[in-house]
């Protein structure tokens, strides 16, 4: 799925000062069906990627486009 929608991932939070190093949200679309990607970026190590995790976003805690949180109220 990551592979084949490469194209679709665009970043739609960013963690610049997140535990061990900075990560970035991303979003991707395969085939409608949407998906979150989570990169940690090494940049001291000349720019490597590291996958922490990839899910289907919960609607419960996301607008049905995958780009915006719901509110918490």
């Amino acid at each position: 799925m990551l592979l084949t929608s490469a194209d679709s991932l665009e970043i739609i939070e960013r963690y610049e000062v997140d535990k061990h190093l900075p990560s970035f949200l991303l979003r991707g679309d395969n085939g409608g069906v949407v998906f979150h990607v989570q990169i940690a970026v090494d940049i001291e190590a000349g720019g490597n990627v590291c996958l922490v995790t990839m899910y289907l976003p919960s609607p419960h805690d996301w607008q049905p486009d995958g780009h915006t949180r719901r509110s918490k109220e």
